[in-house]
């Protein structure tokens, strides 16, 4: 089933999204270096090389969506410069996380082929030449196969994605149903698409907010890891200082005693030493 404006505009949106966590997630990893001196860890480069994953895989699929349009002959210059912008943006910030040696992204390199040039009808007056059917480019030759292999990936891709065309089943000849039938069975095809459109934007959306978690969690775990290393520095420290206060009082204690018994031995030392002091005056006279 050839792609859709509709979907490019999705792709479009969910590779914005994508580009914009990236960004946000290389800020809050230069933070983590520059500022509180940290080396990021194995959960926060996995994140970033799922990021990439899932930015690759977008870009590439936006590019055959695009190269699907341009061969059918829409007018998708608007989103092919989207598209441009989205991958010199991507590619600017691959150059920015490819100078961190802490992680190794040289496998999610992208590089956007050129777009075939579109082809489409234009009346004669555009030309100038007054014919009616105008002017016409010629189409550039392709294989068949190749463009059964291009229909193939494009279904395998809607049916991961899930946005494979809903057919309701009917027991009638298709050539039996009216035009009410019709409308119905588009309606509800319709319907469909955009329940299951919604139900993969939620999941874009708990995909950005389980990543967020995930990147909170690292930054919790690793802050706890500071905090215990900071516990056991204090613990240290409280183990020195009740060792300082326990000397100081074993001291304090020996003075206390040194004082109370030359209170209670002072006299007798004083008699003594006057004693000695008396006898070697009787020596010396006589």
């Amino acid at each position: 089933m050839a792609p859709s404006i509709t979907e490019v505009k999705s792709s479009n949106a969910k590779i914005g999204i994508y580009l914009e966590e990236l960004a946000t997630s290389l800020e809050e990893r230069e933070r983590l270096v520059s500022v509180l001196k940290l080396t990021p860890s194995a959960n926060d480069n996995y994140d970033l090389i799922s990021l990439l994953q899932k930015l690759v895989k977008y870009l590439k699929y936006l590019q055959d969506d695009l190269n699907s349009l341009i061969r059918k002959g829409d007018n998708v210059d608007l989103y092919t410069a989207q598209f441009e912008e989205s991958v010199s943006r991507y590619n600017s910030l691959y150059d920015k996380l490819s100078e961190d040696s802490t992680i190794s992204v040289e496998e999610y390199a992208f590089e956007a082929s050129e777009f075939p040039r579109s082809h489409s009808v234009t009346n004669g007056s555009a030309f100038g030449n007054g014919s009616r059917n105008g002017a016409r480019d010629t189409l550039p030759k392709t294989v068949r196969f190749q463009e059964d292999i291009i229909d193939d990936n494009d279904n395998f891709r809607n049916e991961l994605m899930g946005t494979r065309a809903f057919k309701p089943y009917s027991d009638e000849d298709p050539a039996n149903i009216t035009d009410s039938e019709s409308f119905d069975a588009q309606t509800n095809q319709q319907l469909f698409a955009q329940h299951q459109q919604t139900l993969l934007e939620q999941d874009e959306n708990l995909d950005v907010l389980h990543e967020s978690i995930s990147r909170s969690h690292a930054m919790g775990q690793t802050i706890n890891t500071e905090l215990d290393d900071h516990l056991i520095i204090l613990n240290d420290l409280e183990r020195g200082v009740e060792d300082a206060h326990y000397r100081l009082n074993t001291a304090a204690n020996r003075l206390h005693e040194f004082r109370n018994r030359l209170r209670e031995n002072g006299s007798l030392v004083t008699i003594v030493v006057l004693t000695v002091i008396l006898i070697m005056l009787l020596v010396v006279l006589n």
